[in-house]
Formats: structure tokens, sequence, C-alpha cells
């Protein structure tokens, strides 16, 4: 039984809803809550990752984990914003932006270390969203093709309706 189309388009803006909403906290997260030490930056890729790393524990549980888990959610927004058209570029390049802002706003606060590494771990967090809440809708299962449904949507969203 397929769904009316007032249905769907009420459970899209409940999802769209939950997502800016989540895109709020995660917002609030990251530049007013956890104050550091020292403000600062760090443009060299990888260090804080590798350091981390090398400490373990917390800190590494916290900045590379934590990086990646918190941006899952933000790469599904393209998609919800925009179902028939958003690509998996839409959402890496969204997520790359919305993390250089959040690091450039930390860095101009000066509350917050900003961290390049952090972008690198957001936008591959936001692509791993994409890849594991989007992609099994339009690709098959056994294959790993787009769906029939997948191709025609998308053929439909570049070229219009016949």
């Amino acid at each position: 039984m397929r769904a009316s189309a007032g249905y769907r388009g009420v459970l899209r803006a409940l999802g769209v809803g939950l997502l800016f909403a989540y895109l709020l906290f995660l917002l609030n997260l990251t530049w007013l809550q956890f104050p550091s030490q020292g403000s600062g930056y760090n443009a060299v890729p990888f260090r804080s990752m590798i350091a981390d790393w090398r400490g373990g524990g917390r800190e590494w549980f916290v900045n590379f984990l934590g990086n990646i888990v918190a941006f899952l959610p933000i790469g599904l927004l393209p998609v919800a914003i925009r179902p028939r058209s958003a690509r998996l570029r839409d959402a890496v390049l969204f997520c790359l932006a919305l993390s250089c802002l959040i690091e450039a706003v930390q860095y101009a606060i000066g509350r917050r270390f900003a961290d390049v590494d952090d972008i690198l771990l957001n936008t591959f967090g936001g692509l791993l969203g994409y890849l594991f809440f989007w992609q099994p809708f339009t690709t098959s299962r056994w294959t790993g093709f787009p769906t029939k449904g997948a191709v025609e949507d998308r053929a439909m969203a570049s070229n219009g309706p016949p």
C-alpha cells in the first residue's frame, strides 16, 4: 500500500524539521558548550588525529568518533531538502561548508579550538551518513547499482517531466 502524497509530505516536513532541530543542537554544542582552556587553531592535517590516536582514551573517542558520529545525520539534509536532485557530491559539499563555518566561528569567538582535522572528520561523517541512510533506498541491495525507480527519479530531476 502506497502512502498518499499528503502523508508523504507531512513525513518529509517532519523529517526536515527534525534534521534542522539537530543542526541547531549541533551548532549550540560546537559554539557554546564545552569552552576550551585556550583558543587557537591547527592547520596541519592529521596532526591532532595522530596525537589523539597515540594518547588513546577519552580524547581519541571524543575527537575522532565524536566528530564522525555528530555529522552522520547532517549528510541527509541536502537529500531531505531536495530528495530528487541531491547527490553524494551535494551532501559532501554541504558537510564541508558547514564544518568550515563551525570551525571559523569557533576560531573567531575564541571559546574553542579550531582544527582542520575536525573539518576532515565531520565531512567524512556526513559522507557516511549519506551512504548509510540514503543510498540503501536508491540502490539495489544485491548489485549495488541504482534501482529502476532511482534511475527514473534522477532522470526526471535532471531533465524535467516528459
